[in-house]
């Protein structure tokens, strides 16, 4: 039977899944930029954004709750859209979010590249948005404690 924590991380990993997968699908619609017509796989990307980012919401709700229960504690601290750079993996986030905000304003403004390229680029914008959420907020800060927590363990054994 797996742990308190192991199903957390589960949750937690998961919803990072739905979120990449979620934002994935803004790729494929690059394969039907220029259709006016509703077509049943423009309709399946639309279920899949839709669809990934509730799942998201819901196992990191659910995983957030879990971690609460664990440590038996109330909201600490901010949500992770309101922080910055809080760790490495947050800082990578951060920085592409930011690259690639400027890369889409400028491509739009002056049409270069675009199509494929603007949709990437939407692709990476939405995905780091998230991931900055994530990765700046509480429940990767309690992951990267265990971890700590864990390499401290081992060097004093």
């Amino acid at each position: 039977m797996k742990s308190s924590y192991e199903k957390y991380l589960i949750s937690f990993k998961l919803s990072v899944a739905c979120s990449f997968i979620s934002s994935l699908s803004i790729v494929f619609l690059a394969f039907y930029a220029g259709e006016t017509k509703m077509t049943v796989p423009k309709l399946l990307v639309a279920l899949v954004f839709w669809i990934g980012l509730i799942a998201e919401q819901i196992l990191f709700w659910k995983a957030n709750s879990m971690r609460k229960k664990m440590l038996g504690e109330k909201s600490k601290g901010k949500i992770g859209l309101l922080s910055i750079c809080k760790n490495k993996f947050a800082n990578a986030a951060d920085i592409v979010l930011l690259v690639s905000l400027i890369l889409l304003i400028l491509f739009a403004v002056f049409g270069i590249l675009e199509n494929i390229v603007q949709y990437i680029l939407c692709f990476i914008i939405i995905l780091s948005f998230r991931l900055h959420c994530i990765l700046n907020g509480q429940n990767f800060s309690y992951i990267n404690n265990k971890k700590e927590e864990g390499k401290k363990n081992v060097k004093q054994d």
